[in-house]
């Protein structure tokens, strides 16, 4: 439950120091996130973007995500071979898969598939985004990887706001509330406009 005190919604971006494209990625999120456009959810700053790309002092990988801090956390993950192959940080993101997955959909990791093998080889691959798989500039990849994380931050901060609304309802019930709406258009190829 949030106090007030809360913001609603914090994102933190991780990613391997060594991942060079790591931080463009985080720079684009964070760009959109802390705008003007999201200075309502946030109380006059735009959104809360915390990077996490650096290892804790005496460890060998970085700080631990407090997942009360806000009333919504998203972690994203940019999943990638520098990654994977250090045991410390692979760690850390099963980590922060099965802490998100006990706070229930207040919380979630989305991983960024950079590259699928790894995001395979981490039990990630059906729920990550698959900037591995599109092509173009960086640029226009980062803009649709932004507008993936717009749409499912807003589906987790709308369970979020559901759930303050509505204390008493039960998660299922909260779900099936929240499903996608599915709308089928028709019209009559016989009116003022044909068939077009």
């Amino acid at each position: 439950m949030n106090d007030g005190s809360k913001p609603f919604l914090v994102v933190y971006v991780v990613w391997h120091p060594g991942f060079g494209e790591g931080r463009l990625i985080a720079e684009a999120v964070r760009e959109h996130f802390r705008r003007r456009k999201f200075e309502n959810v946030s109380g006059g700053t735009g959104g809360s973007v915390i990077y996490r790309f650096a290892e804790a002092v005496g460890a060998s990988a970085p700080l631990p995500i407090n997942l009360s801090e806000a009333g919504t956390t998203a972690i994203v993950v940019s999943m990638e071979s520098n990654l994977a192959i250090e045991d410390a940080w692979a760690e850390y993101v099963r980590g922060s898969v099965e802490r998100t997955d006990e706070t229930g959909l207040r919380t979630r990791l989305f991983p960024v598939s950079i590259e699928a093998e790894v995001t395979g080889s981490l039990g990630l691959a059906e729920q990550a985004s698959r900037r591995d798989a599109r092509s173009g500039p960086s640029e226009q990849r980062q803009q649709q990887l932004v507008g993936k994380l717009t749409y499912e931050f807003c589906r987790m901060l709308r369970h979020y706001l559901e759930h303050l609304r509505r204390p008493a309802e039960a998660q299922d019930a909260l779900e099936r509330f929240l499903r996608k709406v599915q709308i089928f258009l028709t019209h009559s190829k016989h009116d003022e406009r044909g068939p077009r």
